[in-house]
């Protein structure tokens, strides 16, 4: 029965935001070339079925690459690995508690301490975590009702986290319209007691405890300020106007913070300017090192655990890697960064770590490519970091 009605509210919640768009014309808003490629893929949930919205999850691949297939029970084998990164994270804010899938609309997941775990949830709560780290979760557990938006919510599970800290919170979305049909279906089944806002739409007040915009909308939308903004690996992907048309429109709505978790630039979308340099207008930033592994993987925790799996998997290639090592040594400092720069761009990260061990360990980002956690600060609030 409780299913049941889960499954109506999904439908209910799927119908509205599908009226809300096709009534509005919004869903042939521009994108990037890269989005646009990725928007074909999903196109078909326009004209979903209630089974499939039952099951939406299974279908959020699209926007995360994450599959409910790779969670089922003949890979469970695979447990362990999410079991250690799940500890791992854990261990760096004992205090957090942890909340994984919410069980709805077919989440998945292995069950851990209770909880149903997969990599969209543990990259999720490596957010938290660095939103723990540089205190941000208690700032804004400070607020009466602090609005916290999201550019590129996906499917919505990273805010449906957040809303589990910050109870109090206004989610705000702001996607892509086909994006939208994910997360406007997801994110008020899971919190079924929270009134919903559709921007443009005749009963839209703003006041609403969800609200769903197009980035179009978003230019027209005039809060009164938003006390946190995130972003998570959408921006490598926008054009660097894309992204400079974000940051300028944060900072003119009132923006406090912006948290992005992005790589500097993306072997998907090659633009001319880093996300970092995009977002240079902001007056201050600050980088978290949470794991020293991006959250697309799960093994490899320190650069000895490297060295040991390279060594048991064929000790022929570990030996190749220590002559190498041991030339490289005996070129000078200059000639290595040079080669790490140019290095960094084929190899993982742990490889460039092993092989440039006097260089690696001096730079908070080894790899050109890693996923950095960056807190952009306006004037607003930057003072209680001093």
């Amino acid at each position: 029965m409780v299913k049941m009605m889960e499954n109506e509210l999904g439908w209910k919640n799927y119908v509205a935001i599908r009226e809300h768009l096709v009534e509005k014309d919004l869903l042939l808003e521009e994108t990037s070339d890269y989005w646009s490629e990725e928007s074909s893929s999903i196109e078909y949930m326009l004209n979903a079925t209630p089974e499939i919205i039952s099951r939406i999850r299974d279908h959020t691949h699209w926007l995360t690459g994450v599959r409910s297939y790779d969670y089922k029970k003949h890979h469970q084998h695979r447990e362990e690995l999410f079991v250690s990164k799940y500890r791992r994270l854990r261990d760096l804010s004992k205090d957090l508690d942890f909340f994984g899938e919410t069980g709805i609309l077919g989440d998945f997941g292995f069950e851990i301490d209770g909880q149903l775990v997969n990599l969209d949830t543990l990259k999720y709560f490596e957010s938290i975590v660095s939103l723990s780290l540089t205190g941000e979760l208690d700032r804004l557990i400070n607020y009466e009702k602090p609005v916290i938006l999201e550019i590129g919510a996906g499917w919505g599970g990273l805010l449906a986290m957040v809303k589990n800290y910050i109870t109090n919170s206004q989610l705000v979305v702001v996607d892509l319209p086909f994006s939208l049909l994910f997360s406007a279906t997801y994110l008020p089944t899971a919190f079924p007691h929270a009134s919903v806002g559709f921007f443009g739409s005749s009963d839209f007040t703003g006041n609403e405890d969800l609200l769903f915009l197009t980035p179009t909308q978003f230019r027209d939308w005039k809060p009164r300020n938003i006390n946190l903004a995130i972003n998570t690996v959408s921006f490598q992907e926008m054009t660097s106007h894309q992204i400079k048309e974000y940051a300028s429109q944060l900072l003119s709505k009132s923006c406090s913070v912006l948290y992005s978790h992005n790589m500097s630039v993306s072997p998907n979308n090659k633009i001319s300017e880093s996300v970092e340099e995009c977002l240079s207008t902001w007056p201050y930033q600050f980088e978290v090192e949470v794991l020293p592994i991006d959250y697309t993987r799960l093994k490899y925790q320190n650069d000895s655990e490297f060295e040991l799996d390279i060594k048991n998997r064929n000790v022929v290639i570990y030996f190749i890697l220590k002559f190498f090592q041991k030339f490289l040594n005996r070129l000078g400092l200059r000639i290595q960064k040079r080669l790490l720069k140019y290095f960094t761009y084929l190899a993982r990260p742990e490889l460039c770590v092993f092989l440039f061990p006097k260089i690696s360990h001096r730079s908070n980002s080894v790899h050109s490519s890693r996923y950095k956690h960056i807190f952009f600060y306006s004037n607003l609030e930057f003072s209680f970091l001093k």
